[in-house]
């Protein structure tokens, strides 16, 4: 399948992500479209393809379309975009396969479980991609399409992807926003934020090979409520820290009871 043909919709995070992985595997990169020329420009001169910025100079040739913009823009953008019968896959956690439904007869889902950023390097091979599909050809052809760049694949449907994804936003982005939270009650003190990254590193090591409730520890775990009300009382001064402080440890002691 190297020799297929792919045009990217977007030139985001998740879009450079899948043109410059499938560029690296053989495929031909025919365009990058994005409503912001200069955006598909920087793109497309790194995959070697044509930039455009409009709908109608989206080439009918491709074999495979990847939509790969916000999960905002999705619904629209599908209402305008017809390419009769060649495979259109969204990169969306969140919406349902139907959404493409009217964009072409064969349609499907190529969701990759993984933060992406296009200024960062590319992510280590083998994290999962889910896959779905109109019908069983097409879905052979995706599953082939994601194993190519050496996805650890897994055929989800919508309703599952769903959940999977809101799981996701709590490991992930929830995650994040605690470590900048970390950061900012550093940052009172003047105190490094690098101090917890070994810290960091050695909890997400912890849950690759054990279940997260295993491996909690804290306060709140031990149910210590001398520390829990001196950390509180370090917190007065900041309403909003000090509420999410009492709320998660609250969840880790119901969850422990």
């Amino acid at each position: 399948m190297a020799e297929a043909k792919i045009t990217i919709i977007g030139a985001g995070n998740v879009a450079t992500y899948c043109a410059i992985a499938f560029r690296s595997k053989g495929y031909n990169i025919v365009q990058i479209y994005s409503p912001h020329i200069l955006l598909a420009n920087a793109l497309a001169e790194r995959v070697q393809a044509a930039p455009c910025a409009s709908l109608e100079e989206i080439s009918p040739d491709s074999d495979f379309y990847i939509i790969a913009i916000s999960d905002d823009a999705l619904k629209s953008f599908a209402e305008k975009f017809r390419v009769k019968d060649k495979i259109v896959l969204h990169t969306s956690g969140f919406h349902e396969i139907d959404v493409l439904k009217n964009v072409s007869s064969r349609h499907g889902v190529l969701y990759p479980l993984q933060t992406l950023n296009k200024n960062s390097p590319m992510p280590e091979p083998r994290f999962p991609i889910c896959i779905e599909a109109s019908d069983n050809d097409t879905l052979q052809k995706i599953k082939l399409l994601a194993q190519s760049i050496d996805g650890d694949v897994h055929i989800v449907s919508s309703q599952r992807r769903k959940v999977l994804h809101v799981a996701a936003v709590f490991a992930n982005n929830f995650g994040n926003y605690m470590f900048s939270l970390a950061e900012k009650i550093l940052q009172k003190e003047k105190i490094s934020f690098g101090l917890l990254r070994p810290l960091i590193r050695s909890t997400a090591e912890n849950v690759m090979h054990r279940s997260p409730s295993e491996v909690q520890t804290g306060p709140a775990k031990r149910g210590d409520e001398e520390i829990l009300k001196a950390h509180l009382e370090i917190l007065k001064d900041d309403p909003e820290l000090k509420s999410i402080y009492e709320l998660i440890s609250s969840g880790i002691r119901k969850n422990i009871s």
